[in-house]
């Protein structure tokens, strides 16, 4: 996953050719789906089982 690695929402949405706003609003729903309110607190989620097979 691209916040897992670092990368800002500018540059996912440039590598995926997509706005920054439909980054932004992917990571929101993500955020409140995962009960997290940061791109840190996700990607510390991420790198934890059980979603560390996902990486």
């Amino acid at each position: 996953m691209a916040l897992a690695s670092g990368l800002v929402p500018k540059r996912i949405a440039l590598n995926h050719s997509v706005s920054i706003e439909t980054i932004r609003t992917q990571m929101k729903t993500l955020y409140r789906k995962l009960e997290v309110n940061s791109a840190i607190e996700l990607a510390a989620m991420l790198n934890t089982a059980p979603f560390a097979f996902l990486g």
